[in-house]
């Protein structure tokens, strides 16, 4: 009983110390790739200047990424903003997708300049109402609209698989930017407006999305399959009854997870996996599958369990059920298990290695208290 009691205290005391430890992550992180410098020359007008601070920033923050923090957002936001202004509106409009992607606070703010720069005012104007972040003043926004003629952009019908392209890999301003020239050159094409729809759709905007779909439609001849042309209908009338549009953001989307590792328990290795999902809370359940062979016996563990991770440290906690095995017995118990350890994850977020410390207490006469250190890999999709 001293043990177990021992054990859930360090456990708590894990927890505790990880989640001071996360939120002063957060606050050094935040202070140290907080771009003063960059901010100023955007303000000063020096935006050359802000651009290679901001890639400098950038860089530090790629080398430095840790957990599933990645890059911040924001500042991906700004850095495209300043590639705007430098009259770089190719990269930035590809820098103002990522930081959309990252769920950055700003993106849509930053979105209306920049494609106010580049001479988008259509496609803009349903980024408003916009609140800028307070270091960017009113004054200076409304000074920094320097528009580019988009008019001498050279823009082909071909263009248009491009366009779908950007779509369907949630390059959703690149997407909406070639689908408004090809509009533009090509006013008797349906396709583009079947791009401007999905883009529109996937950033969550539902008046956009409705009027783009409705002009596709009308656009739509008999070169089209009857088929098809009622899907685009069913779709459009299912947006008008109220269909919710929400932002398709692939950070906040649900994760299938698969693990597989060795442990360590009661003197012998053991092969242990487990399949299930993770979310954007950083909880993750799964079904746990174990196998423990020694001596003339061994045993099966069949179980579900909870994680929660803060920055790298993970805790947990699961409900089991074992089946040991001799050659003159066989007998199934349950126990529950506590669970704690670190979960470090590659650049792209795609995989992480897990170690951790687990103990296993008895809810049936038939268990007994056991402890294990396990070691594997987890794979995200």
């Amino acid at each position: 009983m001293k043990n177990i009691i021992f054990f859930i205290f360090l456990l708590l005391c894990c927890f505790v110390n990880a989640q001071k430890k996360t939120n002063s992550f957060e606050i050094d992180f935040s202070k140290r790739y907080v771009p003063v410098d960059a901010r100023q020359a955007i303000i000063d007008g020096n935006y050359s200047k802000a651009v290679e601070m901001y890639t400098n920033i950038l860089n530090q923050a790629k080398n430095k990424r840790t957990s599933y923090k990645g890059v911040d957002g924001n500042i991906v936001a700004e850095y495209a903003y300043a590639l705007a202004l430098s009259g770089n509106i190719e990269y930035a409009i590809t820098n103002i997708d990522r930081a959309i992607a990252l769920d950055a606070k700003n993106a849509f703010f930053f979105t209306y300049q920049i494609l106010k720069i580049a001479g988008f005012d259509t496609l803009a104007f349903f980024f408003l109402p916009v609140k800028g972040p307070d270091w960017l003043s009113n004054n200076h926004t409304d000074l920094a609209i320097q528009k580019i003629n988009n008019n001498r952009v050279i823009i082909r019908r071909s263009d248009i698989e491009q366009a779908y392209k950007q779509a369907m890999s949630k390059q959703y301003i690149h997407a909406l930017t070639t689908a408004y020239l090809i509009e533009r050159e090509y006013p008797a094409e349906y396709t583009p407006y079947i791009v401007e729809y999905l883009a529109w759709k996937g950033l969550g905007k539902k008046e956009p999305s409705i009027t783009a779909l409705e002009q596709a439609v009308s656009l739509m001849d008999s070169t089209i399959q009857p088929e098809e042309k009622n899907q685009y209908i069913q779709h459009l009338s299912s947006l008008k009854k109220g269909e919710i549009i929400t932002q398709d953001n692939p950070k906040k989307r649900t994760k299938t997870i698969i693990y597989t590792g060795f442990s360590w328990m009661n003197g012998s290795f053991s092969w242990n996996g487990r399949v299930g999902l993770y979310n954007n809370n950083n909880f993750s359940t799964s079904f746990n599958f174990m196998k423990v062979s020694a001596d003339e016996q061994s045993s099966i563990n069949y179980g579900i369990s909870i994680y929660k991770t803060w920055a790298i440290v993970v805790g947990g906690f699961g409900l089991s059920m074992v089946h040991n095995r001799s050659d003159t017995d066989s007998k199934w118990s349950a126990n529950m298990s506590l669970s704690t350890g670190l979960s470090i994850p590659n650049d792209d977020r795609s995989s992480s290695y897990d170690f951790m410390l687990n103990i296993f207490l008895p809810i049936t006469n038939e268990s007994t208290i056991n402890y294990s250190i396990t070691l594997g890999r987890t794979l995200y999709f």
